[in-house]
């Protein structure tokens, strides 16, 4: 009897056990969001999101993928803590391939037990896919001139020429244009490669003592100024201003460079005896992330995998690589005993770099320091070189003579101009 008591109030037990609690969805919040998002490569996704949970968050996962959620290009992934965040995500989309149509931006926001999925639909339009030819700028003097070609990037013509001596450069193929700038002009210049007009675009008030722009980059959506006021100006495509970044007196800016979730502003000393930094900020909130010290001018910088960064340093007249890791800040050099003089770093979108010195060099950086490969692309003592993603192909100057090298084929080709040859770029269209 005794026995069948306990076995009764053991089923009692079991018959009163309650089902497992499920774990609870996490909630993704979009703010300010269109419908949908109309986005034309290269250009970076910008959204505020409210990401909450019963549970702490661990990461969310940002995609773009197609219409059967396949993705299209590389995820980017933001650990989190806590049970409530708002979050900034910044995702650029540079992918020369990536084809015109309807996407889903997937939004994908983990606990440790569960997760939530969120899809934006996006209309994408992709880079240009039709080569045009080539267009190349000169300077003698206080003239530069504009010289364009026919498709096939042959038989160069004059097509314009500015009253200046030429300072800087930038291709954009995606408002069909050259941006430039000169020495001792306050304005900034734009060249139109469809109808081969010239116009003055924005304009800067002049400082005393400095050039007005002293550099120029062009990011994944803006183009960057870097000015004698000392301070960093952001435009948008019709030449609007979207941001001012104010360096710390006593600095102008040295180079300047869009890294994705960084903007590298080199603080190059107004007294030569000063010390020389660089700084990473955050490309919208201008939120400083690190500071470092060089002991030379900044030639180059591209962004490595895990977010480091590969740096082309003058030290004591040779350009020499140098990784950064900013998670730890260690500053090391990536090469070993290096007698070759770089002058030059141009990222390539496969990951590898063109280096510039007596020869064209292709570098792959390794995952850790001294573990890249070098091979050499071309001989011969190039003043710029420049990347068409479109052919995958390098335009290379030297002096009058141009050469296309083919990246896959390594045939190249070779032009001449009827002067010396400062920037030159391989363009493209959508027709």
């Amino acid at each position: 009897m005794k026995h069948f008591g306990l076995f009764c109030c053991l089923l009692l037990l079991l018959a009163c056990k309650k089902e497992p609690v499920p774990a609870p969805i996490p909630v993704i919040g979009i703010l300010q969001a269109p419908q949908v998002l109309l986005i034309q490569v290269p250009d970076t996704v910008r959204l505020t999101l409210e990401l909450q949970g019963e549970e702490d968050l661990v990461s969310l996962k940002v995609d773009l993928v197609n219409q059967a959620l396949v993705p299209v290009t590389s995820a980017q992934v933001y650990g989190l803590s806590g049970k409530f965040v708002r979050l900034e995500i910044v995702y650029p989309l540079t992918d020369a391939n990536i084809e015109d149509g309807s996407y889903f931006l997937a939004l994908n926001l983990n606990t440790a037990r569960e997760s939530a999925n969120e899809f934006i639909p996006v209309q994408l339009t992709g880079i240009p896919r039709f080569a045009t030819g080539a267009v190349f700028l000169t300077s003698n003097g206080n003239q530069t001139r504009i010289y364009q070609t026919d498709s096939n990037a042959l038989q160069p013509q004059w097509r314009a020429t500015l009253p200046f001596m030429l300072k800087e450069a930038v291709y954009d193929p995606a408002t069909a244009c050259v941006w430039i700038t000169g020495m001792g002009v306050s304005a900034v210049y734009k060249y139109h490669l469809r109808d081969f007009q010239t116009t003055t675009v924005f304009n800067s008030l002049p400082a005393v003592g400095f050039e007005t722009h002293i550099n120029m980059h062009l990011g994944p959506q803006w183009l960057y100024l870097g000015r004698g006021q000392g301070n960093v100006v952001a435009v948008d495509g019709s030449a609007n201003q979207k941001w001012l970044y104010v360096l710390p007196e006593g600095y102008l800016p040295g180079w300047i460079q869009h890294l994705q979730q960084y903007f590298l502003v080199e603080l190059q000393p107004i007294d030569p005896s000063g010390p020389r930094r660089v700084r990473l900020i955050d490309p919208d909130r201008q939120g400083l992330i690190r500071e470092f010290g060089l002991d030379g001018p900044l030639l180059g910088a591209a962004l490595l995998p895990d977010n480091k960064i590969l740096l082309l340093v003058e030290v004591l007249g040779q350009g020499q690589l140098f990784r950064y890791t900013p998670s730890v800040n260690r500053f090391e050099a990536e090469t070993g005993p290096d007698t070759r003089n770089f002058r030059s770093l141009l990222p390539l979108p496969s990951g590898e770099m063109v280096l510039r010195s007596t020869q064209l060099v292709r570098y792959t950086p390794g995952l850790a320091v001294r573990t890249g490969q070098f091979s050499t692309l071309s001989n011969g003592t190039f003043q710029f070189v420049s990347h068409d993603p479109l052919l995958n192909r390098l335009l290379a100057v030297q002096a009058q003579e141009v050469s296309y090298i083919n990246l896959t084929t390594a045939a190249a080709q070779t032009i001449l101009l009827p002067e010396a040859v400062r920037f030159g770029f391989l363009t493209r269209s959508r027709k």
